[in-house]
Protein backbone atom coordinates (compact mmCIF):
# COMPACT_ATOMS: atom_id res chain seq x y z
CA UNK A 1 0.00 0.00 0.00
CA UNK A 2 1.32 3.36 -1.02
CA UNK A 3 1.90 5.70 2.08
CA UNK A 4 0.13 8.78 2.05
CA UNK A 5 0.81 11.95 3.95
CA UNK A 6 -1.35 11.73 7.36
CA UNK A 7 -1.19 8.36 7.87
CA UNK A 8 0.23 7.10 11.52
CA UNK A 9 1.82 3.19 10.17
CA UNK A 10 3.54 0.83 12.50
CA UNK A 11 7.17 0.21 11.82
CA UNK A 12 7.84 -2.85 11.12
CA UNK A 13 10.34 -4.97 13.54
CA UNK A 14 9.63 -2.49 16.44
CA UNK A 15 5.92 -3.14 17.41
CA UNK A 16 5.47 -0.11 20.26
CA UNK A 17 6.81 2.44 17.07
CA UNK A 18 4.62 3.92 15.07
CA UNK A 19 5.40 7.70 12.56
CA UNK A 20 3.43 9.73 11.19
CA UNK A 21 3.85 9.98 7.23
CA UNK A 22 5.13 14.00 7.13
CA UNK A 23 6.05 13.86 2.97
CA UNK A 24 3.50 14.98 0.47
CA UNK A 25 1.89 12.35 -1.68
CA UNK A 26 3.47 13.39 -4.59
CA UNK A 27 6.64 12.39 -3.40
CA UNK A 28 6.01 9.31 -1.82
CA UNK A 29 4.48 8.08 -5.40
CA UNK A 30 7.62 8.66 -6.62
CA UNK A 31 9.15 5.26 -8.32
CA UNK A 32 12.89 4.65 -7.38
CA UNK A 33 11.80 6.75 -4.17
CA UNK A 34 12.64 4.10 -1.69
CA UNK A 35 12.16 6.64 1.62
CA UNK A 36 9.57 8.82 3.27
CA UNK A 37 9.38 11.27 5.53
CA UNK A 38 8.45 10.55 9.19
CA UNK A 39 7.89 11.86 11.99
CA UNK A 40 7.90 9.85 15.30
CA UNK A 41 4.18 9.56 17.16
CA UNK A 42 4.67 8.56 20.98
CA UNK A 43 2.23 7.77 23.34
CA UNK A 44 3.95 10.64 26.30
CA UNK A 45 3.68 14.93 25.56
CA UNK A 46 7.38 16.98 24.94
CA UNK A 47 8.50 20.15 25.08
CA UNK A 48 8.26 19.91 20.61
CA UNK A 49 5.67 17.47 20.34
CA UNK A 50 1.95 18.20 19.21
CA UNK A 51 -0.83 16.26 20.72
CA UNK A 52 -3.27 14.38 17.93
CA UNK A 53 -6.74 15.13 18.88
CA UNK A 54 -9.13 12.43 20.47
CA UNK A 55 -5.59 10.22 20.43
CA UNK A 56 -3.78 10.85 23.41
CA UNK A 57 -0.82 10.85 21.21
CA UNK A 58 1.59 12.96 20.16
CA UNK A 59 3.53 13.66 17.25
CA UNK A 60 7.47 14.97 17.61
CA UNK A 61 7.34 17.09 14.77
CA UNK A 62 10.97 18.53 15.37
CA UNK A 63 12.04 14.93 14.84
CA UNK A 64 11.93 14.26 10.58
CA UNK A 65 13.57 10.71 9.23
CA UNK A 66 13.95 9.23 6.67
CA UNK A 67 11.84 5.86 7.11
CA UNK A 68 12.37 2.95 4.44
CA UNK A 69 9.10 2.57 2.96
CA UNK A 70 9.66 -1.45 3.73
CA UNK A 71 9.61 -0.48 6.81
CA UNK A 72 6.18 0.48 7.28
CA UNK A 73 3.35 -1.91 8.53
CA UNK A 74 -0.23 -1.38 8.86
CA UNK A 75 -2.24 1.85 8.66
CA UNK A 76 -3.00 2.15 12.66
CA UNK A 77 -4.77 5.96 12.27
CA UNK A 78 -4.89 8.65 10.34
CA UNK A 79 -4.83 12.56 10.78
CA UNK A 80 -7.03 15.34 8.46
CA UNK A 81 -5.16 17.29 6.22
CA UNK A 82 -6.01 20.43 8.93
CA UNK A 83 -3.85 18.73 11.33
CA UNK A 84 -0.54 18.25 9.05
CA UNK A 85 -1.62 22.25 7.85
CA UNK A 86 -0.98 22.27 11.92
CA UNK A 87 2.21 20.87 11.88
CA UNK A 88 3.50 22.13 8.87
CA UNK A 89 2.61 26.02 11.05
CA UNK A 90 5.06 24.86 13.95
CA UNK A 91 7.74 23.80 12.26
CA UNK A 92 7.62 26.59 9.67
CA UNK A 93 7.57 28.95 13.11
CA UNK A 94 10.69 26.67 14.76
CA UNK A 95 12.55 27.12 11.32
CA UNK A 96 12.27 30.58 10.88
CA UNK A 97 11.62 32.17 13.97
CA UNK A 98 15.14 34.05 15.45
Amino acid sequence: MTPLQGQIRAVLGDDSRHVLIYSGDMFNTLHGEDFVLTMDVMDHPTPLAIELPGQNRWVWYTWLEHTPKAMLGPVVHEISKFDVSEINTKLFLILTTN
